[in-house]
């Protein structure tokens, strides 16, 4: 207690941290909000997970005794990313937050307020401030190298503010829904920020664990909301038992489906890497091995990956 206290919940700057920090930041933000690929893989994969945590917090977390909002929260999903975007830009262009209605604006507000936005923390050191402080000095003076710094600044802004949206799309049409539903403010946000992964919770060692190993904490936490309600929760149990059902259906379909490849004789569907199949659900297009691919939620594509090997076992 006394060194959360001490150290607000962070562990200390080590030469750990120090080493390996700045690289790991790196690759995460290329990898997740500076990459334009990543808004639509990672929407899709955060939809199908937030629906599948959402089952359980209807049975055995603050929806226990509210009726069902997981029709609701697909359904509004999509005008719910519109919202975030036209609120993150609204200081671009103030005129498409204000065509929103009042209420959209105010929850969107009460969203930010109440902490339920997820997003990152990261305090800088001195020499990444007098760096910041001496970027902002050359996009005032208007030089070519300013310019272009103001211009790449602009462009990743846009890029993160797409992402941060896409982000926290389900988590808004999630708060929406459950305030709708009566609960308080504070639990809504506790609900839409813990929906997938919460950023900002990481421990006392979470720094120096991420600075290790690029997205510890997001795999833990994945882990720890695939496991919740797992083993208590119908709804849950129910649905991924269906979703191996279905990979192990897809599985025959897309060997019958496929065709074969002449020259080795095996099924076009056969011959696709196993890295894809593990992250991907796969639908054939035809007989000329194409195919189009899914990408499978964060934790629970164990399931589907069970349905699939039991399958191609039996083929």
């Amino acid at each position: 207690m006394r060194n959360a206290l001490n150290n607000l919940g962070v562990d200390q700057v080590n030469n750990i941290t120090k080493f390996f920090g700045p690289a790991s930041r790196f690759l995460s933000m290329v990898n997740t909000s500076l990459n334009p690929e990543f808004m639509l893989a990672n929407g899709l994969k955060d939809v199908q997970t937030a629906i599948a945590n959402l089952l359980a917090e209807q049975e055995i977390g603050v929806l226990a005794d509210k009726e069902t909002i997981t029709k609701e929260v697909i359904k509004n999903t999509l005008p719910s990313i519109k919202t975030m975007w036209a609120g993150f830009r609204k200081y671009e262009k103030p005129k498409a937050f204000a065509k929103l209605p009042l209420e959209e604006q105010q929850m969107f507000n009460d969203f930010l307020s109440s902490g339920a936005k997820a997003d990152w923390f990261h305090v800088p050191t001195l020499n990444e401030v007098a760096k910041n402080v001496n970027n902002l000095i050359e996009m005032q003076e208007g030089t070519f190298k300013g310019d272009f710094k103001k211009r790449m600044g602009a462009l990743k802004t846009w890029v993160d503010d797409g992402n941060a949206s896409v982000e926290n799309g389900v988590r808004f049409a999630v708060y929406k829904n459950a305030r709708k539903q009566g609960v308080s403010k504070k639990q809504s946000a506790i609900l839409a920020k813990n929906l997938t992964v919460n950023f900002n919770r990481k421990g006392m060692s979470g720094q120096t664990l991420n600075s290790l190993y690029l997205f510890f904490n997001a795999s833990v936490q994945g882990t720890a909301n695939m496991l919740r309600g797992l083993r208590t929760s119908k709804r849950k149990q129910a649905a991924v038992a269906g979703l191996a059902s279905f990979a192990m259906i897809s599985a025959v379909l897309n060997e019958m489906m496929g065709g074969e490849d002449e020259e080795s004789g095996r099924s076009h569907y056969s011959q696709i890497p196993d890295y894809v199949k593990e992250r991907n659900m796969i639908f054939m297009r035809g007989d000329d091995g194409e195919y189009w691919k899914m990408p499978l939620p964060y934790g629970y594509s164990v399931f589907h990956n069970l349905g699939t090997a039991t399958a191609e076992m039996m083929l």
